[in-house]
C-alpha cells in the first residue's frame, strides 16, 4: 500500500519543529512494509491508497485542500475544533526524522531542528531499543 503523509503546518504556515505524530505514523507504516511518501502541495492524490493529514497549530486549512474522503484520514489538533489522537499501537512507536530530512530547509529554526535530531536517542535507523529507558 502507498501512503501519503501531508503536514499542513509545514507547507501552509511558519514551521518551527517537525510533527511528532507524523514521524510516529511514518515509522509505524514503514515497519509494516508500506511505502510511505511525504506529500507536497498539489501532488497527484490518485497515486496513493491512503492519505493522512497532520496539523498541530492554528494554521487554517487552505480552501483548495480537500481532507475528507474514503481514503483520507487526519491526526492532530484544530481539525473541526476537535483533537484527533493517534491509535494506541501507533502512539507507542518511536518517531523517525526521515520524512522531514528533504524538507529541513522549510523549518525556520534550523538550530533547534538540528539539536532536536542530534539529541534524539531513538532513530529510525536504530534496530535495537533495549538500551532505551523512559
Amino acid at each position: 500500500m502507498i501512503v501519503g503523509l501531508y503536514d499542513i503546518d509545514l507547507f501552509h504556515s511558519s514551521k518551527f519543529y517537525p510533527n511528532l505524530e507524523l514521524m510516529k505514523v511514518f515509522n509505524y507504516l514503514n515497519k509494516n512494509n508500506h511505502k510511505v511518501i511525504m506529500m507536497k502541495p498539489k501532488e497527484n492524490e490518485g497515486r496513493f491508497n491512503k492519505i493522512i493529514y497532520f496539523k498541530d497549530s492554528k494554521t487554517k486549512i487552505p480552501k483548495d485542500l480537500i481532507i475528507s474522503g474514503d481514503k483520507k484520514d487526519y491526526y492532530g489538533y484544530g481539525f473541526y475544533q476537535k483533537a484527533y489522537p493517534l491509535s494506541p499501537e501507533i502512539a507507542v512507536v518511536p518517531p523517525s526524522y526521515v520524512p522531514y530530512d528533504p524538507y529541513a530547509y522549510k523549518i525556520k529554526n534550523q538550530d533547534f531542528y538540528s539539536q532536536l535530531k542530534k539529541s534524539s536517542y531513538i532513530r529510525f535507523e536504530t534496530k535495537d531499543f533495549s538500551d532505551y529507558s523512559k
